[in-house]
């Protein structure tokens, strides 16, 4: 019996190496079944796109996956890409008969409305499907019926729909199959270009959060590999991947310290370079934990946080007392672990006040030394969350206001926006609950806006905030009146945020200057690596054959520096020294080429990654300048006794302002 495992993750961006999906490929492959993989995102990657942009792409993707000519299709599915998941399954069964199976949390909560209301799904693999994915194969291949298979819900051959029994949970997860890397295409990591590789560390978080929907499916059972399995997996990867980063997959890793401590203990003693991160709850952090952490090589923790109100803390049951969270993060910013902090607004009942708490202490978090990012969320109902049993009347849904939760992007097809239409219970993360105080529509702009706003100008926001006395929810009322286009607001969002800001801005304040200063260069940099990510991908019959551009050739000629909006592939190996060095009386009009010079001084006109310094050099050189008043702009710019001019200003920053010791208060 053939199967073929799809990975339904649907943005080459932003994959990651799917490691549940590969526990039952490395399962199958334990019972000798025949079992290829087929991964979305990477054929998304191969072909020149970022995500699935039309019908079109659809059907290629359809016609790919039929060409693997198996018996048995298992799609993976998230509440994210549900809609396109089954738009896919349709397809392939049109094309032939054959088996389709869904799996995954989103699968697993509406089994049965999925079944019912979708004729082309034959079977649903509820929960954890290592213990009856082979039994489940093994009938099918024999023909037999699938009555007594545990966690599944099917429909057999007279259409009659059946719901077995839940599975019983795996206790000891050590004695799952090691995830089946093989069934990687060859050149996906070149393709996808992971920058972690993920460790399934355990299973399951004992917590009643409202929100969630994830407790449900693992049963709120805490469970963890032991550390040996932990560590030998984390060995391989580094052998045959050369991954020495590593991702600890985990909802939370501490909700267990005396269990948790022995992972982390363990590493300590095998004292290798390896480098980690992990999902732990804030206040399951003490001193002498950090410390171990730190020891162990963790390099970022990320915390859902969720709220800045204590009042709504409780509501939803998170319950982290928000006046201890100042003192564990001043422990984290005396160490080298990095933190990753997720907000949601938008919670029933929140009035405006408490969503600008949160959004508050998301300003003062973001200027914390070792804090890598602000994610502020849109709540979405999640089926299986109690705030979805209590608002599942009440659901409002628009095809222009989606949750970041399921993604920005609009429903690209009918049958899919027909869909989401029809089965608000099966889709219900694409809707919103109703407001009493706010419409659905300010709740994702407000999370859309403020996300970039505190992650790109913290500590202007801080000083508004702080000593003028301004509210947060008030900038972004005034932004999303000037703001057109939502999608792609970053340019308004640079232009109007200074508009406001100079209203406070007292030109004689040195640290007023040095702010705004460093964070229009950042927000700049921003925009352009925007602007190149939009353009990266070019088929391969616009590329262009390499040129000659010897160091002889450059004194030869003053070329001139144009940022097209063609990236070509153009390289060279001349050094910035050269270049700083070169002169030229003549000044001859030449071709346009894209310019970018990077950190170890290798000069490159080419279709490239370009880091800040790169950018710092190319916004400051005007369309068209030519090689001899780039050299003019660069000595101007880049002092070489210092390193960056952003860190230079960002240590003037600092030195004016203390704000690694701010204190963060909770609601009284």
């Amino acid at each position: 019996m053939s199967i073929l495992l799809v990975n339904t993750h649907m943005d080459s961006s932003t994959a990651t190496i799917p490691v549940g999906l590969l526990n039952i490929g490395g399962q199958l492959k334990r019972h000798n079944f025949d079992v290829e993989y087929f991964d979305i995102s990477y054929f998304l990657k191969k072909n020149g796109y970022d995500v699935i942009q039309n019908e079109k792409v659809i059907n290629i993707i359809a016609k790919e996956i039929m060409s693997y000519n198996k018996e048995i299709i298992g799609f993976t599915t998230r509440c994210d890409t549900l809609p396109k998941t089954l738009h896919l399954a349709k397809i392939c069964k049109k094309k032939r008969n054959i088996n389709i199976l869904l799996g995954g949390v989103q699968a697993s909560l509406v089994d049965l409305d999925i079944i019912k209301n979708f004729e082309y799904i034959d079977v649903i693999v509820r929960g954890e499907a290592e213990k009856n994915i082979t039994e489940l194969v093994k009938r099918i291949k024999r023909e037999k019926a699938l009555d007594g298979i545990q966690g599944i819900t099917y429909r057999d051959k007279e259409g009659t729909i059946h719901r077995e029994k839940d599975s019983e949970i795996l206790n000891n997860l050590d004695e799952l199959a090691n995830p089946c890397y093989g069934l990687l295409p060859k050149d996906y990591f070149e393709q996808i270009k992971p920058k972690t590789f993920p460790i399934e560390v355990g299973r399951g978080c004992p917590y009643n959060c409202t929100f969630c929907c994830t407790n449900i499916y693992w049963k709120k059972k805490y469970r963890l590999k032991s550390p040996r399995i932990i560590y030998n997996q984390m060995q391989k990867a580094y052998k045959k991947y050369n991954y020495n980063y590593f991702s600890f997959t985990h909802d939370n890793l501490f909700a267990n310290k005396e269990e948790s401590m022995k992972i982390i203990d363990y590493l300590i003693k095998k004292q290798n370079n390896f480098k980690w991160n992990c999902n732990v709850r804030i206040d399951a952090l003490d001193e002498k934990i950090i410390n171990k952490l730190e020891r162990a090589n963790c390099k970022c923790m990320y915390f859902g946080i969720e709220t800045g109100n204590q009042n709504i803390q409780n509501k939803i049951k998170k319950n982290i007392d928000l006046s201890h969270i100042d003192e564990i993060l001043q422990i984290i910013s005396k160490s080298s672990i990095g933190f990753i902090v997720s907000f949601i607004i938008g919670f029933p009942n929140e009035n405006k006040k408490q969503i600008n708490d949160t959004l508050t202490l998301a300003i003062k978090l973001a200027t914390l030394k070792n804090c890598l990012e602000i994610q502020i969320h849109s709540l979405s109902p999640m089926v299986g969350s109690k705030i979805y049993y209590k608002n599942k009347n009440n659901l409002i849904f628009s095809s222009k206001a989606f949750s970041d939760q399921v993604g920005y992007n609009k429903i690209n097809h009918s049958f899919e926006n027909k869909i989401i239409e029809n089965y608000p219970k099966i889709f219900a993360s694409f809707y919103s609950i109703k407001y009493n105080y706010y419409t659905s529509n300010y709740i994702h702009t407000t999370a859309r806006l403020s996300s970039i706003l505190i992650n790109s100008f913290q500590y202007s926001l801080y000083k508004l905030t702080s000593e003028k006395n301004i509210e947060i929810r008030e900038i972004i009322d005034f932004l999303s009146q000037k703001i057109k286009d939502y999608e792609h607001p970053h340019t308004d969002i640079l232009n109007h945020y200074l508009d406001y800001v100079i209203n406070f801005y007292d030109e004689k304040n040195e640290v007023w200057n040095d702010i705004i200063k460093y964070e229009k260069l950042k927000f700049q940099l921003t925009l352009n690596a925007l602007s190149l990510k939009r353009k990266k991908y070019l088929k391969k019959k616009t590329y262009h054959k390499k040129r000659d551009f010897s160091s002889k050739k450059l004194k030869e000629r003053n070329f001139k520096i144009f940022l097209s909006n063609n990236l070509k592939i153009f390289k060279t190996k001349n050094s910035l020294k050269k270049i700083l060095n070169f002169k030229n009386d003549e000044t001859t009009n030449m071709k346009y080429y894209t310019l970018a010079i990077n950190p170890n001084n290798v000069m490159k006109i080419s279709r490239c990654k370009i880091s800040l310094f790169d950018y710092i050099l190319l916004k400051n050189i005007n369309d068209g300048c030519y090689i001899e008043n780039l050299v003019k702009n660069i000595k101007t710019i880049f002092n070489i006794k210092e390193k960056y001019m952003v860190n230079k200003i960002y240590f003037k920053i600092e030195k004016h302002i203390n704000f690694h010791n701010i204190k963060v208060k909770g609601d009284k």
